[in-house]
């Protein structure tokens, strides 16, 4: 007893700030009346999202019940480190929207906004005047596992805007921007950000007017872009015959990277000029590897402006109208991409681009350190060498559950 004793002792001291941290909750069965220490019971939540915010210290949590919720947050609580950030998540296996109306923005973060966490709450912009969630100058803040819905009200805007050292994780990023006869600058984005070291991974992106995620206007250097499907971004009969409809645009800093990406069904429906997969206008060493590009109107990837020491490594390029890559860039690594030839996807109409035994890019991409996995999240290599696109073939996923060890079958 003595001994055990002991080791909760330690694991409560060593667990710092967090050993204390609450959890407080919200539900549209609650009361603003509640004070917040009733609010740590599930009885007697609060009823707004952001009163319940107004409860939160660095490290707490608030869980928020089932509904749609009304309201633009403007202010919220910083977390210390990531360690001990603030929490704001959807009840376990539960559904929660915020969806203002006649607001500007659903989230609106300020300069000292940081190591704030968002998971599982949905966004719907639709209500706004410029769409879902203003990263601004914030920095360290994550959102994950949620549906984004985009104004169609702005001419120029994005569905999440600005930020630094933030992650976007598992989120559903479409609409807005489109509106009826669309002219300039009627141009919205999944993601736009002048700011540096962000990570968009694992996220589906369609259906927005122009560009899927713009890297512009800032230092914004060593910026993430993994993993992720970027899809159906094309429109036709517009008046802006400006537009480039583009997966990703890469037009600053040093460093940015795009790996194990899926884009198909990009550019205008005419098939003019300007639409690309990817698209890296200015910047220094750009990295793009291991990205499946389907069925583009015009080039699959382009590189401009004698953009210097940009890398194009291990891409499939299949089915662009014009061409694979448009080089205009200085000093370019172009090599062990397959272009030209069927990569043999399993059903390239249904949105299936793995590849299939006996593909010719099985085994024949050159080994990155950087990229140990697929898009799947299945270790590459499988094989004597990687795989060429965002698929490694045959690989195991890491998140399946591992086959049981350590028993025996006694037969009496």
């Amino acid at each position: 007893m003595r001994k055990l004793t002991f080791l909760f002792l330690c694991s409560f001291a060593a667990s710092g700030g967090v050993a204390h941290a609450a959890t407080y909750y919200v539900a549209k069965t609650g009361s603003n009346g509640n004070q917040c220490a009733q609010a740590r019971f599930e009885t007697s939540a609060k009823l707004t999202v952001a009163d319940g915010i107004g409860c939160l210290a660095a490290g707490d949590t608030l869980l928020v019940r089932a509904g749609s919720y009304g309201e633009d947050i403007k202010s919220f609580v910083a977390g210390t480190s990531w360690d001990n950030k603030v929490r704001i998540a959807a009840y376990p296996n539960e559904t929660v929207w915020l969806a203002p109306n006649g607001t500007n923005y659903v989230l609106s973060f300020r300069v000292n906004d940081r190591f704030i966490e968002l998971d599982g709450i949905n966004m719907d912009g639709r209500g706004t005047s410029y769409g879902p969630v203003l990263l601004g100058s914030s920095s360290f803040i994550r959102l994950k596992n949620a549906e984004i819905i985009g104004s169609p009200n702005a001419g120029n805007c994005a569905n999440i805007c600005g930020g630094s050292d933030s992650e976007l994780i598992k989120l559903s990023i479409h609409g807005g921007g489109r509106g009826g006869g669309c002219g300039t600058p009627c141009a919205n984005y999944a993601f736009y950000t002048g700011g540096s070291n962000n990570i968009v991974d694992g996220c589906d992106i369609y259906d927005v007017s122009m560009q899927g995620i713009q890297i512009y206007n800032g230092p914004a250097s060593n910026n993430i872009i993994r993993n992720n499907r970027i899809h159906d971004i094309t429109r036709s009969g517009d008046n802006n015959p400006g537009a480039r409809f583009v997966g990703i645009m890469i037009a600053s800093g040093t460093n940015n990277v795009a790996y194990n990406n899926v884009f198909y069904n990009i550019g205008r429906a005419d098939g003019s000029s300007g639409n690309a997969a990817i698209t890296v206008y200015a910047g220094i060493g750009t990295k793009i590897w291991y990205n499946t590009i389907q069925s583009d109107s015009h080039y699959g990837v382009t590189i401009t402006n004698a953009v210097p020491n940009s890398v194009v490594q291990n891409n499939i390029f299949a089915g662009s109208s014009t061409g694979t890559l448009l080089d205009q860039g200085n000093g370019t690594t172009r090599d062990h991409n397959l272009e030209g030839t069927n990569p043999m996807f399993v059903d390239s109409g249904a949105g299936n681009f793995r590849l299939q035994a006996g593909s010719p890019a099985v085994n024949a991409a050159t080994s990155v350190p950087m990229v140990t996995s697929d898009i799947d999240g299945a270790t590459r290599p499988v094989g004597g060498a990687p795989d060429i696109g965002a698929y490694e073939y045959g690989g195991a996923d890491p998140s399946a559950p591992a086959a049981p060890t350590g028993f025996r079958i006694v037969v009496d």
